[in-house]
C-alpha cells in the first residue's frame, strides 16, 4: 500500500506543468479582425458619401453653364433676329441680314452667321467672332445637340432647340424657344 504524505510540498510541479496565466495588455484577434472591418465600413461609406457629393455638384455646375451660355446665345440670336430683313435657315445654321447703327448713327446693312459645330455655337459677324463651347464643359461620355427646325403649320414657326444629357441620362438642358412666327392664315 502506498502512503500520501500530507505534508508534502507539490509546488514544483504545479509551477513547470501549468504556468499561471498573466494578465495580457494586447488586443485579441477577434477584436482586430471587428475594429479593422467597422474602420473598412466607415472608409467605404464616407467615399460614398463624397463621390456623390462630388457628382452632385459637378453635376449642378455643368448645369448651370449650360443653362447660361444657351441664355446668352438666345439673347444674342433674339437680338439679331429683331433687327434682321432675311433669314436663312438651315440644319448647320442661321444666317441673317440685319441692320445695325454705325458710329456715325446710319443704319448700316451687315450679315450675322450662326454656325452650329461640333465644338459649339459660333457667332460670325464681319470681322467679329463669339463662341459659345457647349461641348467644353461637357465630360466625353455626355450628349448635347442643337438644332433649328420648323414646326407644324398650327404653330408654324422657326424653333431652336438645345439639350443635352450627362453619362448618366439625366438632363442637363431642354430649351426650345422659337426664333420667327410664321403667319399663315393670311395670303
Amino acid at each position: 500500500m502506498i502512503q500520501f504524505v500530507a505534508e508534502a510540498d507539490l509546488s514544483f510541479f504545479r509551477r513547470v506543468a501549468w504556468p499561471e496565466k498573466k494578465q495580457s495588455s494586447g488586443f485579441t484577434l477577434v477584436e482586430l479582425m471587428i475594429a479593422f472591418s467597422l474602420a473598412l465600413l466607415t472608409i467605404i461609406l464616407a467615399s460614398y458619401a463624397f463621390s456623390q457629393a462630388t457628382n452632385t455638384a459637378e453635376y449642378t455646375s455643368k448645369k448651370q453653364i449650360m443653362q447660361d451660355l444657351s441664355n446668352k446665345l438666345l439673347r444674342l440670336i433674339r437680338k439679331d433676329v429683331r433687327s434682321s430683313t432675311e433669314a436663312f435657315i438651315s440644319p448647320d445654321g442661321i444666317r441673317l441680314k440685319i441692320f445695325q447703327l454705325t458710329q456715325a448713327g446710319m443704319p448700316e446693312s451687315q450679315e450675322v452667321l450662326y454656325l452650329f459645330k461640333e465644338t459649339g455655337v459660333e457667332r460670325i459677324e464681319e470681322n467679329q467672332r463669339k463662341e459659345f463651347p457647349f461641348p467644353l464643359f461637357l465630360r466625353k461620355d455626355d450628349y448635347w445637340s442643337i438644332d433649328v427646325f420648323q414646326s407644324a403649320p398650327a404653330g408654324s414657326g422657326f424653333y431652336l432647340e438645345i439639350f443635352a444629357v450627362d453619362a448618366y441620362g439625366k438632363e442637363l438642358i431642354r430649351l426650345k424657344e422659337r426664333l420667327i412666327k410664321i403667319d399663315i392664315t393670311n395670303p
